[in-house]
């Protein structure tokens, strides 16, 4: 019984530390952060890139009027500010990064829609212990990009899909097993050298070669400091995972959801999902065209939208 104490012990101090290396990793600084809160007001108001890039959750938002939106993970806050900026829908946001909710907040206050928006700083891992609304239920959830920078994926994702309320959507992307690998190769070197080296000056050397690298693949216009955010998100994050539409699919089922749509097909129809399993394992071979071929970026990501029961 002692032992078995230890393990635990030794395992929760373990999941603490990862928490702990992810939060002090983005509070250095803050992934999709732009110079100024006006540049991110008008990124926003510019550009709807919710309807861009998710067209399913975009008709779901559209026809969503009175109902409550949950992003996990937010970040700098361009979801939630985007749903209640373009879609004048309440929207909760969470996340570890407080100088991230901090510019997430001074958006929504230019933006004019620090009414419908709120912000918590929380661990996803406690979400069902402090409750954000009264039913903590939500008929939209989102989590993009997060979840597979946690300890547990799986464990994260069956927290984060208990709050989607009955008929709710969840809207989870997570990094693709297949599709990631050609991009962290590119960039195999530095990460590796990045990790050995414990002297700042060499780290930040590292960091700049690898943005220049990055700056011909990710060829949309950004700032300085959004480049570097991202470069340092996408190249030299300290935790995360890979995973398939396969294995969401079959949690999610498990947990009594309906996928509906995925990314992997361009959110069309899916006919039979067993098939579409055998499709993404192409998406090595596509990322590989993108990325190393192409000069493109192609970061290994996909998308699942799904329906509780």
């Amino acid at each position: 019984m002692a032992q078995h104490t230890a393990e635990e012990t030794r395992r929760q101090h373990a999941n603490e530390q990862v928490t702990e290396e992810v939060a002090a990793f983005y509070r250095a600084l803050p992934f999709n952060y732009e110079q100024s809160v006006e540049e991110t007001c008008r990124t926003i108001r510019e550009s709807n890139q919710i309807a861009a890039a998710y067209p399913p959750l975009d008709a779901a938002l559209r026809a969503g009027r009175g109902r409550a939106v949950l992003d996990v993970g937010c970040g700098a806050g361009w979801f939630v500010n985007t749903v209640a900026h373009h879609y004048g829908l309440d929207t909760v946001g969470v996340d570890l990064c407080e100088p991230a909710l901090d510019r997430a907040r001074a958006v929504s206050q230019r933006l004019g829609v620090e009414g419908k928006t709120n912000y918590h700083h929380l661990d996803i891992f406690r979400l069902e212990t402090q409750p954000l609304t009264p039913t903590n239920r939500f008929s939209i959830v989102n989590t993009l990009g997060v979840l597979h920078s946690t300890y547990d994926c799986q464990k994260a994702l069956r927290i984060v899909a208990n709050l989607v309320e009955p008929t709710g959507l969840l809207h989870v992307g997570l990094y693709h097993r297949y599709g990631r690998k050609p991009f962290l190769d590119l960039f195999a070197r530095a990460r590796q050298e990045h990790a050995r080296t414990t002297e700042s000056s060499r780290r930040q050397e590292i960091e700049e070669e690898a943005c220049q690298l990055y700056r011909t693949l990710h060829r949309t216009a950004m700032d300085p400091t959004m480049l570097r955010s991202w470069c340092r998100d996408q190249v030299f994050h300290p935790h995360e995972t890979l995973h398939t539409v396969q294995e969401v699919y079959g949690w999610l089922t498990a947990w009594g959801f309906r996928c509906l749509a995925t990314s992997i097909n361009r959110f069309e129809p899916v006919q039979d999902w067993t098939a579409l399993f055998e499709e993404e394992k192409q998406m090595e071979a596509l990322s590989y065209q993108r990325n190393v071929r192409e000069r493109r970026f192609f970061p290994g990501f996909f998308v699942v939208l799904a329906q509780r029961a």
